[in-house]
């Protein structure tokens, strides 16, 4: 998930605001913090939850209490990442952990919410979609009834504000939702995914209307049971020079409910080990609603180092400066462009994409060339409604970086220190 200004743009799904709160003077929430700053691996373990082994997904009815006092929560705040003041933290999950947020189940139901990769629930054993950026997602897992909930603040600055990217998808084994205006598990039917943005002083199970500042996504009676992978686009202009809360509420009692989220983002700093560009052989223009990068190898670039554009491997182009991430923009895999592949493969050289509408990020053009030293090309080229430029003019050495989704080893930066032009209206350079 990556929170996206006009200067940065997609940080999808997602990065950090401000210090992680947990709603204070409420006498309901039991208080147990949970590291889960480790190998998948070892994330259930450390949870106190066991991995499914079944083909099948496992749900245990037995489980669902009748009545009943006010529901209790437990409250599992995970370490944090520094990030820039409104950025979201560890947005696309690709830590494999939830560092970051705060995931709160309700006392005495089943599941939480876990990272996965792969197309296997960690907990229920449901086959669901891999995740669609990267090789992480979160998802809300159980083997019987319980309401789980995903929360992290937002400190928005005053001015132009990010836009909020990410991708939404579950999988309903019930069949069927229930709505009810409650996430309490206890109160039967209920079968619901919510994503909010509310007060951060309010209770974080809160439905009521005075606490939500927004919905920005809920399944409602009569959707249907799978949803897959879609990109969900918020302007969080209205809130800017505030904080906000972004939650991610599941609730279940009908039947195993994987409800997931993921987003692909640039990272907070540089990438390392990315294979330069020859000296001067990289040009970086920003401005007049453009975006235009163009790389030459220093070294030898293989064909397959580009992976699988067409279709799994996405492709981020990522612009830092000496204060930090200031653009971001994706061009994704498998997809179609009017009746066409967006992707296509050149020869047994690389691979093309043209997209003229610029979805999401507003890159319309990328060419990924192979060859030995001075004769591997890469290029990326962006404009239109959805290019978000950064605020100009950028504090040097600005680096640009060119990241694909399913390797952290393979790809390729140029620095550049001494800019021809950076001014409030554009920078354009050669690379050092």
């Amino acid at each position: 998930m990556k929170t996206f200004r006009p200067a940065p743009r997609r940080a999808v799904f997602l990065r950090r605001s401000g210090k992680i709160r947990v709603a204070q003077g409420c006498s309901r929430w039991a208080m147990a913090v949970r590291s889960w700053s480790i190998p998948l691996a070892g994330l259930f373990l450390a949870a106190g939850l066991s991995r499914a082994t079944a083909a099948s997904p496992t749900y245990d009815f037995s489980g669902l209490p009748v009545g009943g006092g006010p529901p209790t929560w437990v409250s599992n705040a995970n370490p944090m990442i520094a990030d820039p003041p409104g950025d979201l933290t560890n947005g696309g999950f690709e830590t494999g952990t939830l560092a970051g947020w705060t995931e709160v189940d309700q006392a005495g139901g089943t599941g939480s919410w876990v990272t996965y990769s792969g197309t296997t629930a960690p907990l229920s054993g449901q086959v669901i979609a891999a995740p669609p950026e990267g090789m992480f997602a979160a998802t809300s897992d159980q083997t019987g009834p319980g309401s789980h909930i995903l929360y992290q603040d937002l400190a928005l600055a005053a001015g132009p504000q990010p836009r909020l990217d990410f991708f939404v998808y579950y999988t309903n084994a019930a069949g069927a939702f229930s709505t009810p205006a409650t996430l309490d598990y206890t109160v039967s039917p209920n079968q619901q995914y919510r994503i909010d943005l509310i007060k951060p002083t309010a209770a974080v199970n809160s439905v009521a209307p005075a606490d939500i500042l927004a919905t920005i996504f809920q399944t409602m009676v009569g959707d249907p049971a799978t949803k897959p992978p879609t990109l969900i686009q918020f302007d969080l202009t209205p809130f800017a020079g505030t904080t906000v809360r972004l939650r991610f509420a599941e609730v279940d009692n009908q039947g195993v409910f994987d409800a997931s989220v993921d987003a692909f983002a640039c990272p907070s700093a540089p990438a390392s080990g990315c294979q330069a560009a020859a000296a001067h052989k990289a040009q970086l223009a920003l401005g007049s609603g453009k975006l235009s990068w163009k790389w030459t190898s220093s070294g030898t670039v293989a064909t397959a180092d580009f992976g699988t554009p067409a279709t799994t491997t996405d492709y981020l182009l990522c612009v830092y400066d000496m204060t930090g991430l200031k653009q971001s923009a994706q061009a994704q895999a498998d997809r179609m462009c009017g009746t066409k592949p967006c992707w296509k493969a050149v020869s047994t050289k690389g691979f093309k994409y043209g997209d003229k509408a610029g979805t999401p990020d507003g890159v319309t053009k990328v060419q990924l060339k192979s060859g030995g030293v001075g004769k591997g090309k890469i290029g990326v080229k962006g404009g239109g409604a959805n290019l978000l430029l950064p605020t100009l003019p950028l504090t040097t050495p600005v680096k640009a970086q060119l990241l694909r989704s399913d390797s952290s080893s393979l790809c390729w930066e140029a620095t550049y220190s001494t800019p021809t032009t950076n001014t409030a209206s554009g920078f354009k350079a050669k690379s050092d």
